[in-house]
């Protein structure tokens, strides 16, 4: 009868030792699914983040060719309204603000304004931050000389 007693606590012992083995396994199996998911996730946002973003940046040598006085045609116009709401869904905070600023600095002071193009290099610096370089110095002459269009 004590051979059974041992016999059942041995069972009983491995029994729980295995279920909490296989409880920790699969916890650990499903954090690690669920990180690389998210690893997943991130990187296909930063692909379209890169993407977004280099596309509203290719825009600026027109917007800024004429002192930003060609944001207001309807080629420029047309681009920037098709990529603001895809800069709203993949852009940080931040940029989003920064894109907000940008468009209502322009509607009151319009495209020539330095306040405008301020906002507009704000914008820039807030998008390079938001793609990881988030040590820029940056400033407002150094994106405005590097964007200028060469003729």
């Amino acid at each position: 009868m004590e051979n059974l007693d041992n016999v059942f606590i041995t069972l009983i012992t491995a029994f729980i030792t295995a279920i909490f083995t296989s409880r920790i396994s699969s916890s650990q199996y499903w954090r690690q699914k669920k990180a690389d998911l998210e690893a997943e996730y991130s990187s296909r946002f930063n692909t379209k983040k890169w993407e977004v973003y280099t596309e509203f940046t290719a825009l600026v040598p027109e917007i800024n060719g004429n002192g930003l006085s060609d944001i207001n045609t309807p080629i420029v116009t047309t681009s920037i309204n098709s990529l603001a709401p895809q800069i709203v869904l993949a852009g940080s905070d931040n940029v989003v603000i920064a894109l907000r600023r940008w468009r209502e600095t322009n509607e009151v002071y319009g495209p020539g304004d330095t306040v405008t193009k301020d906002k507009l290099f704000e914008l820039i610096v807030e998008m390079r931050k938001d793609l990881g370089n988030i040590h820029t110095q940056l400033a407002n002459e150094d994106l405005l000389g590097a964007l200028k269009p060469i003729c």
